[in-house]
């Protein structure tokens, strides 16, 4: 029997309400923060979803004191139609306790978009899912659930509008849109007490244009030599395609020679090469899979790239990374259900087992790793393929992104600075139950706000990505066993840390003074309101400095409190806020420190 979707939602909901106790009874439809029309598609409750597996569960939080949660991995959780009418569509859901992955169908052909990892842990919550084009959507979306799910998993409400100025504020538990204000908060640095020295990797770049013969960019020397990252990833989509050459099938020496010479980073610096994909032609079926037969080839061309860049050019790449993301590709497709092919790590595991055994047969004191997977979550595949590779893997990478949309608050996305820590734990604690090896390192090499361009996110050119980059670098050298991280990207229009011009961009400061001045022993530090303002400590060589970021959009007044340090003597300072970079200046301690709306300052003693 074919019902249309909105009389199989009048059915469910009469059915449940039937069945409820009046005291469970959904409110009034006038209390929902959004009603369907022409333009607005907007459903609650178990009307999320005519998906009959899936499990009404009663909540109070709930719009209508019932939400649906998945019976199984990888269900449909929510679904919905496209209003009939307007363009572009803005669409919103509200969840609790698990990641959500949007997917629609065009022409037939199932579309995904990223999952988000955003898990609103501790009650509902709403998301803005990003804004999208009417032909981008076909004409419905639905959303499934993760792996990890918990008991109150679930999702509550679905709303694709196109208003423009359409915001959830009904909703009972939504989280205000800045964080509260401190009168006066209060910072204590105990310089007695500090831990062991950071990685020496942990503040560090990708060199997006280093497989290019017109690198470096204009400005490019300058402004590394500033941020002085310590390990250069040189990645691009395209350095296969550039340096691989299918008429004679084997690598263009002269490319490579041309691209090696221009790139001169500072002495000492660190380099990792990244192959990030195969030859076309090794993917004959185009499925994004290096097609079995062309395993062993792969692996040769491999060896052969570490023969002429290592043997015959003497760079001395010590850091090898084999593939980019591939993990898309492997294992990801899983995640659509029966649409998908079926996840095969162990065959991502083969080619880079048969590709490492190749290499290090021409270099033996190269370190090798990958696969650079998109995110660290789930941890299965991830460990599985750690576990699958342990005898020739000397470094395990992952990326890690904060959102897709532009449009999430800023607050959203500091936020998720301590939640991507969490994710980063998760997985290295995965790997190392799994695979007690002592010299894997763990490699973060990628990370920014936004992990798409367009529209372009313009938090990652201002001194708000130097918020976000100041947080997420604190949160993670929190974790004792993460070698590396390197921030996505040194020059580029959209997420460098410096313009195409070589113009320093504000976060570029964050990596100067990380690795000048905070890259030593971290110092037990503590802020009576994290939510507004985060501080972090350490010392190198004997000298102090701290850093206090303001996470908000009003001022903040701090009081530091320094234990074991002289604070009688003027220390300096030095800001990154919206109005630009402030010069070194001398700083007293004695008075409250007044932080500017979005702003990170540094303090130190020479």
């Amino acid at each position: 029997m074919n019902l249309s979707r909105t009389l199989r939602e009048i059915l469910i909901c009469t059915i449940l309400a039937t069945c409820m106790p009046s005291s469970a009874q959904p409110p009034l439809a006038a209390d929902l923060p959004a009603r369907s029309d022409t333009k607005t598609t907007a459903l609650f409750g178990p009307a999320v979803s005519g998906n009959a597996k899936l499990l009404p569960r009663e909540d109070p939080a709930a719009f209508t004191g019932r939400y649906l949660t998945a019976t199984a991995d990888y269900q449909s959780v929510a679904a919905g139609d496209l209003p009939p009418e307007g363009d572009p569509l803005h669409i919103w859901v509200r969840y609790q306790a698990t990641a959500l992955q949007m997917k629609t169908s065009i022409d037939g052909k199932a579309v995904e978009f990223p999952w988000d990892w955003t898990r609103h842990p501790d009650g509902f919550g709403w998301r803005k899912v990003g804004s999208f084009e009417r032909s981008r959507l076909g004409g419905s979306i639905h959303f499934i659930s993760e792996v990890n799910r918990t008991p109150k998993s679930g999702v509550d409400a679905l709303v694709i509008t196109a208003d423009p100025t359409w915001q959830p504020s009904a909703a009972p538990s939504a989280p205000p849109t800045e964080a509260v204000p401190a009168e006066n908060a209060r910072v204590v640095i105990n310089w007695n007490r500090l831990s062991r020295p950071v990685s020496p990797y942990l503040y560090s770049l990708n060199c997006q244009h280093g497989f290019s013969a017109t690198s470096p960019r204009p400005g490019w020397s300058e402004g590394i030599s500033f941020m002085k990252p310590r390990l250069l990833r040189i990645h691009n989509g395209s350095l296969v395609k550039t340096w691989f050459d299918p008429a004679t099938g084997t690598w263009n020496k002269d490319k490579i020679r041309a691209a090696l010479d221009s790139l001169r980073p500072p002495s000492g610096t660190e380099l990792l090469l990244n192959i990030n994909s195969w030859p076309e032609a090794y993917d004959a079926d185009k499925d994004g899979r290096l097609d079995p037969d062309m395993v062993e080839p792969y692996s040769l061309l491999c060896a052969d790239l570490v023969r002429i860049i290592n043997r015959e050019f003497k760079a001395g790449i010590r850091y090898w990374e084999i593939t980019n993301e591939k993990d898309v590709a492997y294992w990801r497709p899983h995640e659509r259900g029966p649409a998908g092919p079926p996840a095969d790590v162990p065959a991502l595991a083969k080619i880079h087992n048969t590709a490492a055994a190749a290499m290090r047969k021409v270099d033996p004191d190269i370190k090798l790793g990958g696969p650079a997977a998109c995110h660290p979550l789930p941890t299965q595949q991830l460990t599985e393929y750690a576990r699958l590779t342990r005898r020739n893997l000397d470094f395990l990478s992952f990326h890690i992104y904060a959102t897709g949309s532009a449009e999430e608050s800023d607050r959203s996305v500091y936020d998720k600075t301590s939640s991507m820590a969490r994710n980063t734990i998760s997985l290295i604690e995965s790997v190392r139950d799994e695979v007690s090896s002592s010299r894997l390192e763990f490699h973060l090499n990628e990370f920014n706000i936004n992990y798409t361009w367009e529209p372009r996110d313009p938090r990652m050119a201002n001194h708000k990505g130097a918020v976000f980059d100041a947080l997420f670098l604190i949160a993670h050298s929190r974790i004792p066993d993460l070698t590396a991280i390197n921030a996505w990207s040194d020059q580029d229009g959209a997420y460098g840390k410096m313009n195409m011009d070589g113009t320093l961009r504000p976060a570029a400061h964050v990596f100067h003074h990380f690795n000048t001045r905070l890259d030593g022993s971290p110092a037990q530090v503590a802020s009576s309101s994290e939510q507004s303002v985060v501080p972090f400590a350490a010392v190198k060589n004997g000298k102090p400095a701290f850093v206090l970021v303001n996470r908000t959009s009003v001022p903040q007044s701090v009081t530091v409190t320094s234990n074991g340090m002289d604070t009688s003597t003027p220390w300096i300072s030095s800001a990154i806020e919206a109005s630009g970079v402030s010069a070194d200046a001398s700083l007293l301690l004695k008075s409250p420190v007044v932080l500017s709306p979005h702003s990170v300052r540094f303090i130190w003693k020479d």
